[in-house]
């Protein structure tokens, strides 16, 4: 089954912009429903968190590379913060959490500032 181009139309104040969830409806047809950003969020979390019981071979990434990608997920953060401090709906505190999270592990590992 193809799986919808269309998307559906979202609140971004409480709804993730670019996860969907596949469902199919009565007739079969699959469907995107718009993913909450607090169920989204506990999932990727989640997702982290089997991160360390799992036995995995690590990524590799360039020095440069990572703190580019740092330095986004912080201007990100700071972006999405400040949107939720003035209540745009494009704003969440909790993914910018998530967005510093994640630069603050990319820079903490072991070599990264080489």
């Amino acid at each position: 089954m193809p799986i919808p181009q269309d998307s559906p139309a979202t609140d971004p104040a409480t709804q993730m912009l670019t996860r969907y969830e596949l469902d199919e409806d009565d007739s079969g047809q699959l469907t995107k429903t718009p993913t909450l950003i607090t169920d989204e969020i506990a999932h990727k979390r989640a997702d982290l968190l089997t991160e360390y019981s799992e036995v995995t071979e690590p990524v590799r990434i360039a020095h440069v590379r990572a703190l580019v990608v740092a330095s986004v997920l912080e201007e990100a953060a700071a972006r999405l913060r400040i949107a939720a401090e003035t209540d745009h709906p494009a704003g969440s505190v909790a993914l910018a959490d998530l967005a510093d999270e994640l630069a603050d592990d990319l820079q903490r590992r072991e070599g990264l500032w080489g």
